[in-house]
């Protein structure tokens, strides 16, 4: 679906921004124009949006865990790029530390659908446990201050393991 330019629409039907009056009253993804205001009401915004019937919480919680997945994913890639020599320690580790930085930042996810995303993208709970100590040997090859995560940890939150 082509949206036109600002040239379609003469210049007094324009706002104070160029944009013409109506394009501002109308928000549009990915081609599909936002409904009425009484859909969202009925079913919120973002069933509408994906076409499911999820609550809002819900799909927050699932996009926490995709971002979480693809933090995971890159840790991967990271290590195992550490452990074939492709990168040296020290840049490992800068990459490994912002990947775990950004692992925090997302906070609290659902720890079944996380596990679920990770095994459809092939890392199971002992790949992850796997992914845990190498993260561990390399901070300790570059003297870092080792991270442990014992049970009360995992308990508080859902890490990489």
């Amino acid at each position: 679906m082509l949206v036109p330019s600002a040239r379609a629409f003469p210049r007094h039907s324009r706002g104070l921004s160029g944009t013409p009056h109506h394009a501002a009253r109308r928000i549009m993804f990915f081609g599909l124009e936002e409904p009425p205001k009484e859909k969202q009401d009925e079913a919120g915004y973002f069933t509408w949006f994906t076409g499911e019937g999820k609550s809002k919480e819900q799909l927050i919680l699932e996009a926490k865990a995709e971002r979480y997945v693809t933090q995971i994913l890159a840790l991967d890639r990271v290590l195992q790029n550490w452990r074939q020599k492709t990168l040296d320690k020290r840049e490992a580790v800068i990459h490994a530390d912002h990947v775990m930085d950004n692992i925090m930042a997302i906070g609290v996810v659902d720890g079944d659908c996380a596990r679920q995303l990770l095994i459809d993208r092939g890392i199971d709970d002992s790949q992850r446990m796997a992914l845990q100590e190498t993260y561990q040997e390399l901070k300790k090859a570059c003297g870092h201050k080792v991270p442990k995560y014992g049970d009360a940890y995992q308990q508080a939150s859902f890490f990489c393991c």
